[in-house]
This record gives structure tokens, sequence and C-alpha cells, in this order.
């Protein structure tokens, strides 16, 4: 076998300090690889100890009432697992409160090293440190969510898992429920109020009505026998989402016209449907001496819930969520503002740039949707088509809304349609809180992100 040519000369060099010199060379070399490799598995420990320790302080802090109690929540972390985990030889924390609002943690772990053993290094020593403040804030949130018919089945369900892990994350912290009040607006093409709310003075609603009703005439569509039936694919919109579907068919033929009479009766019946007031009153907060008109004979979801620290209550109004009708936009941010506001029609929650306990409260709506404006305003309802017009109210309302001081995050869920997704990361206060999530996992990922936003637990180094 033919070597190449310099290892050739080197093998037939006869002089011992080449040989000795080429020998330490590999040693250096394998030396090298060796703390090479002990440092990248030391790396990827240290980032493992310094991610782990920032949950088990935020954990602890949640749980926060004196300090065993903390050190205890803490050590939960980093246990046996996390030593035969991440193959260390020892690890510790240690959770001190150095403020009144704030804890901090110190990690240490020693692993082992391989190779550089030979250089008398037997292990590599890993300190992380992490800070949690407890802010102490006061949070008025309204979950503002599209329950639309495209919603159904697994999205809504989705939807479901992301709402009640906002709502968990919000209330981890130590006497959050003293701090953090949530309301929940689902919205289709209307938003549910209430028929508790008929008689309220900001409602406008007619009295449920049933009418006898006649009608005489020629009817030639008697049918008098079928032939020919057969299975047919045919197309239909959901929301604006096309989808296709198998009906029978079959060739009919008809009785000879004749005249005839029918009897029926026609209702009117309130189901808690609020339309919108004429422009510009619907894309303002104010002046309820112009009433909301009630929408009769219309579907809406589920009814408003409003401010509250029950959390019992919002898992529950959230697990009744059901999917239906269109999608108009503008309702969910008009209602969601309305929750959030001290006036009727619903005053939960505290004026603007009022304090708490001496402390401001922070004002947060949450607006996610699956799709398009698929309605324009036909006032009192929204029956329309023109889809850029809603738009632009939706744009209005959204600059209208953070006039007020209220932080808007936007989510889109599963949505391809571009111009939608401008007008949500317009409508967001910044470009961070504008979530584009794809499915269901991603969408929990967002919400529980939001949370950790404004809940009053934040990491502060």
């Amino acid at each position: 076998m033919r070597l190449p040519g310099i290892v050739q000369r080197f093998a037939r060099r006869d002089d011992g300090g080449v040989a000795v010199m080429f020998g330490l060379s590999l040693v250096v070399l394998g030396l090298a690889a060796g703390v090479a490799m002990d440092y990248a598995r030391a790396f990827s420990v240290e980032t493992a100890l310094r991610s782990d320790l920032d949950a088990a302080v935020l954990s602890a802090a949640s749980r926060m009432t004196e300090a065993s109690a903390v050190q205890e929540a803490a050590l939960v972390s980093f246990g046996e697992n996390w030593k035969t985990k991440h193959a260390v030889s020892s690890v510790s924390v240690t959770v001190s409160q150095v403020e009144s609002n704030k804890l901090r943690g110190v990690a240490t772990a020693v692993v082992p090293t391989t190779l550089m053993k030979i250089g008398g290094f037997n292990t590599i020593s890993l300190t992380a440190t992490s800070e949690v403040e407890v802010a102490g804030g006061n949070v008025e949130l309204s979950l503002v969510l599209d329950t639309t018919a495209s919603m159904a089945g697994t999205k809504l369900d989705g939807l479901k898992a992301a709402a009640k892990s906002l709502v968990e994350t919000a209330y981890e912290a130590h006497d959050a429920e003293m701090h953090v009040k949530i309301g929940i607006v689902p919205f289709g093409q209307y938003v549910n109020v209430g028929i508790g709310n008929r008689n309220s003075a900001w409602m406008s609603v007619p009295p449920d009505s049933s009418t006898p009703k006649n009608w005489c005439g020629t009817d030639d569509q008697i049918v008098n026998g079928t032939a020919n039936c057969r299975m047919e694919t045919t197309s239909g919109s959901n929301d604006g989402q096309p989808y296709s579907y198998q009906q029978e068919v079959c060739d009919n033929t008809y009785a000879p016209p004749s005249y005839q009479c029918y009897d029926w009766t026609e209702d009117e019946v309130w189901s808690g449907c609020a339309g919108s007031r004429n422009n510009p009153l619907d894309t303002l907060d104010e002046q309820y001496g112009t009433p909301v008109p009630g929408v009769m004979n219309a579907a809406c979801g589920a009814e408003i819930t409003p401010l509250t620290n029950d959390k019992v209550l919002l898992d529950g109004q959230i697990d009744s969520l059901v999917a239906s009708g269109d999608t108009y936009i503008p309702a969910g941010l008009m209602w969601g503002w309305s929750v959030l506001s001290k006036e009727a029609p619903y005053d939960q929650g505290v004026a603007y740039g009022e304090k708490v306990d001496g402390k401001p409260v922070r004002k947060v709506m949450v607006l996610m949707t699956d799709g398009f404006n698929t309605l324009s305003p036909t006032y009192p309802g929204h029956t329309g088509n023109d889809t850029t017009q809603t738009n632009g109210l939706t744009a209005e309302l959204c600059t209208n809304v953070k006039g007020k001081g209220i932080d808007i995050y936007t989510v889109a869920f599963d949505v391809s349609n571009n111009a939608i997704k401008n007008v949500l990361e317009a409508c967001a206060s910044s470009p961070s809180m504008f979530f584009d999530a794809t499915d269901s996992d991603e969408l929990v990922a967002a919400f529980r992100n939001i949370a950790k936003d404004f809940t009053p637990l934040r990491l502060a180094k």
C-alpha cells in the first residue's frame, strides 16, 4: 500500500526527535479534543441549570409564604432525577428572599470530566443565579375569543386548553386573586350580553311576541312523485370557509297547481344577542343614553363573563364555549372594551387611571380569531359582506381602545388570510404582542406567554 508522499518521507526519517514530536502532537490534539468535549457537555448542563433554576424560582415565588416553604418548593426541581438526567456528581439549590418582593435562587452543579482528568482536572463546577420579582401590580383582563362555526371541533378544544392555561398562569402567584380579574367575551356574528339585561337602561329590546299568520295562493311545488334518487357532491361555506358535502338529489314530479291556504305562527324571540349602534357609536364605549339594540331571532354564543377573580367560574365558562355563527370582530372588540370600563354596560372594572392599594391597574385585552371578517355592519345587525369596511372598523376600534391606555395582545389562530393578519398585527400594542399560532400547541404557548407577560411574577435577572 502506497502512503501519501509527506507521510512516506516522515516514515523514512530515522530522527528520533521527529518521532517524539509527532507523538506529542498526537497527545496534544487528543487532549484538545477531550477538553472540547468536556466543555461542550458542561455548557449543555449549564444551560439546563439556568433554565430549570428560573422555572424553580418562579414556581417557588408563586407559593411564597415563608423561607422554608420557598426552599422546599425549589428543591423539588433539583432532586436525584435531575442529577441522574444530566450525569452530574452533585447539584444544589438555595432560594432566599433578598427583598420584600424579590427572591434570589443560586444553583450549583459539579460535572465530572473525561479526558481532562489527564491534565489533573477531574470536575467542572457550574453556578447559575436567578431573581424573581413579585411586582404586586393589579391587572384587569378581557379575553375576546372567536367562537364562530369555523372553530368547531379540535380548534375549539385547543382554544379552551389555551384559555384555561392563561387563567392557570395568571393565578399562580401567591395572592394573585387579590390583584387579577379576568372577563370573557365570546364573539361571532354577535355577542351575547345575557337575557337578564333585557330591561337594562343601556339596552333596547322589544318584547318577545307570537303573531298568527296566514297565506293563501296558488302552490305549484307539491311533489307527488320521485325517481332516480342519488347522492351528489355539493359545496357550501362555513364562516367564510368553503367545504363540500354529500346530499341526496331526486327527479321530482309535481301535482298540478292548486289553490292552498297555510297557517303558521311568526315568533319574535330575543336570545341575548346585541347588535350595533349607528356609527360612530359602534366604535365608542360611551353615550349609552343611545341604547344598544337587541337583535331578535338571532343566535349568539356563550354569554359574557364580567370581570371576576373566581378561577373556578372562569374555567367553567371556558368549558361552556360553543362554536356557531360567522365572524364580526368589531362586536368582540366593542364588548371586550366595555368589560374593562368602570361605567355601564359593565362596571366591574376600576376607572381609568385609578389605583388600588396605591398601585396602578393595568388594563389588558387579548383578541383571538381564527379567520377574517366575513360580515359587515348593516345596523343594527351584521349581515352585509363588505369585509374591507369591517376591517377598517376593526382598526378604528383598536385605535380607540389603545387610546384609553388598554394594552392589546392579538392572536391569529390557523389564519391564512394576510389582510386580517396585518389588521391584527397593527391592532396589537407592539409587534411583540402579536402572535401567529398555526396549531393548538402554538395557541396554548401564545396564551401562556401572554399570561407570563402580565402576571405579577417577573424574572428580574
